[in-house]
């Protein structure tokens, strides 16, 4: 009976050395999986921070052309408003000729009215 306890205690020691050591391979295959999983984070993370990097210098690069573009715009504009404004400058002082035209035009047109009004007369 001593021998079968002597067995079954020698048993039970081998059993658990088994599982202790399964236990640290496994232990360690997490680690390592641990550490393969945190060197992905990184990875990516620096992944991110690239692109951002990259998107933010294109929003640099297509806001500036975009203000350039208004800009020149904006000039082109100013440009063509003071060519029509010195177009339209010897035009102010015809503008007072306009009503003098109205008022020369009334007068023909009476006068115009008289003389048919004579000529059907004579």
């Amino acid at each position: 009976m001593i021998s079968f306890l002597t067995l079954l205690l020698i048993a039970a020691c081998v059993a658990a050395a088994v599982f202790y050591f399964q236990k640290q391979k496994l232990e360690n295959e997490i680690d390592d999986e641990r550490t393969k999983a945190k060197a992905a984070v990184t990875n990516a993370q620096k992944i991110i921070e690239q692109q951002k990097a990259q998107f933010s210098a294109e929003e640099e690069r297509v806001r500036t052309h975009y203000e350039e573009e208004s800009r020149k715009l904006i000039e082109t504009m100013h440009a063509e408003l003071g060519k029509t404004r010195a177009e339209l400058e010897p035009l102010r002082a015809l503008a007072a000729l306009q009503q003098s035209e109205e008022e020369v035009k009334a007068t023909l047109s009476a006068a115009l009215a008289e003389a048919t009004g004579l000529r059907a007369d004579a």
